[in-house]
């Protein structure tokens, strides 16, 4: 009996200790309309609607799309304009933030540059990602996988994407559904906070306790 329950002591501890894999715990698929509802929450993960900034209005399309864009100006200049969308998460488990999977496009007159910031404390901004320029083509499909190294123990935050260079106010950005992110347009990608790592060679030798036991509750059954 004392046998036993070492092992299975000892195979807790070396399940508890692997290494947790990294999966998608909050997901977005484009479509139409004023706020987009997510379309995958892990357990334990809430999550907003994403929802535009009072500068920005709906556009015509088939998904997320946004229109009145700041012509020209800075980022600040589009922060202060509302021109904006924005969303909000939360975890009952601490996570380590792995990245943020993308996929956008914008219109001949839509937005020349945006920024991907993101925020732990509903006040304190970080931007993350940047596009703009000759790298940032209309009518182009972008999929775009940002690392989010260096957000650990997180239990909350929020992220803003801002637009702005747009050359008309009827030019527009979107988000567009990616095969490359399992039908999404926007998918944030994190782990459990990782446990304490044990010696590398305690898990050969818990297994062994666990085989070990097993068959010794076998012969005893016999």
């Amino acid at each position: 009996m004392r046998f036993s329950r070492i092992a299975a002591v000892l195979a807790a501890a070396v399940i508890w200790a692997a290494p947790a894999m990294a999966a998608t715990v909050l997901a977005y698929s484009s479509i139409p309309g004023d706020r987009l509802a997510p379309a995958f929450v892990a357990e334990g993960i809430s999550a907003s609607d994403i929802h535009r900034g009072h500068g920005l209005v709906a556009a015509r399309g088939n998904s997320f799309n946004s229109r009145d864009w700041t012509l020209g100006g800075s980022h600040e200049e589009a922060l202060r304009a509302g021109d904006f969308l924005i969303w909000r998460f939360a975890s009952a488990t601490p996570l380590d933030l792995i990245g943020l999977d993308l996929g956008f496009r914008r219109s001949v007159t839509g937005p020349q540059s945006i920024s991907l910031d993101i925020s732990l404390d509903g006040s304190t901004w970080r931007s993350v990602y940047r596009l703009s320029g000759a790298d940032f083509p209309a009518l182009t499909e972008f999929e775009a996988s940002i690392a989010l190294d260096g957000f650990s123990g997180i239990t909350h935050g929020a992220f803003r994407l801002t637009g702005w260079d747009a050359d008309h106010h009827n030019g527009t950005f979107n988000f567009a559904d990616s095969k490359a992110f399992d039908g999404h347009s926007v998918a944030l990608r994190a782990t459990p906070m990782a446990a304490i790592p044990l010696p590398p060679a305690l898990p050969l030798l818990g297994a062994g306790v666990l085989v070990l036991a097993l068959l010794r509750r076998r012969r005893g059954s016999a």
